[in-house]
């Protein structure tokens, strides 16, 4: 695991394109969401909103994880400062229809999901009561959000952290099992279902995944929760910003590194053992 740490950071400093490309994208998106959002008046530019920022998400993806594919390959081959820009734009006219699929089915799955999530949690720790509207007014400042706090009761704080830990864990145990899906369709299998099927299997075929994914999900809540606390200063928020970009890329290319040396390279392995004995059988 060590040599995968190693690796990924290593790819990532010959290659600062990844966290480049990550950023401009963020930087695109925004700028999207904040012009085009003031021009929604009806259903046909609402549809054309939501549509076309779907569409730029399908299409950086696609185009992200084949550059972050490329850069493993160059790294494998010893090869450095290798354009990669060509392999962000093969990339999304190559998987931009396979992603497509792929994150519609993500949101129909969670959405799913986070139903059942909460009929479960009606059951087992009982209804949510806060008063919504209060709690999400008083998000916009810390003053606010302070007064809401300290007017809630002992049982409603209580009731409050039961649903948040609850909720975390649902969401996390569906984060692990979507964990390697977006990236077997990048190395194994365009068909969508096949590789999320594919992609659990290989999870509880090498478990040391399951570890992988606890170490990525406690260093994200550290990182949060600094994040979080630099929105007070500016400045401190831009480079926390850019930080966190930084921390993003390092998770995907070191869960794409992990992939290709320990899954891809063990199933390319036994295709290749089981290939030659059975030309030996042929033969004899």
């Amino acid at each position: 695991m060590r040599k995968i740490i190693k690796n990924s950071f290593n790819i990532i400093y010959s290659n600062i394109i990844l966290v480049t490309l990550l950023l401009l994208f963020f930087l695109i998106i925004s700028a999207y969401v904040v012009v085009s959002g003031k021009s929604i008046n009806t259903i046909f530019t609402s549809i054309l909103f939501y549509l076309t920022f779907f569409l730029m998400i399908s299409a950086f993806i696609a185009g992200w994880f084949n550059t972050i594919k490329q850069a493993i390959f160059n790294f494998k081959q010893s090869k450095k400062n290798i354009p990669l820009m060509s392999h962000f734009t093969s990339g999304v006219a190559d998987y931009i229809i396979p992603y497509s699929k792929l994150i519609l089915l993500l949101i129909i799955f969670l959405n799913i999901f986070m139903a059942l999530i909460y009929y479960t949690g009606i059951k087992i720790i009982g209804p949510i009561n806060i008063p919504f509207n209060e709690l999400i007014n008083s998000s916009n400042s810390y003053a606010l959000m302070q007064e809401f706090v300290n007017s809630l009761s002992k049982e409603q704080i209580i009731n409050i952290f039961n649903w948040y830990t609850f909720t975390i864990i649902a969401i996390h145990i569906f984060c692990l099992f979507t964990l390697f899906w977006p990236i077997e369709i990048m190395y194994s299998s365009k068909k969508v279902i096949k590789s999320l099927f594919e992609s659990i299997i290989n999870l509880f075929k090498y478990p040391k995944s399951i570890l992988l994914f606890v170490c990525i999900s406690i260093i994200n809540f550290i990182m949060m929760i600094f994040y979080s606390l630099s929105m007070f200063n500016d400045i401190l928020y831009a480079v926390m910003t850019i930080i966190y970009f930084y921390f993003i890329t390092c998770i995907f290319v070191l869960l794409f590194v992990y992939y290709d040396e320990k899954i891809k390279s063990n199933s390319d392995s036994i295709t290749d053992s089981n290939g030659q004995n059975s030309v030996v059988d042929k033969v004899g």
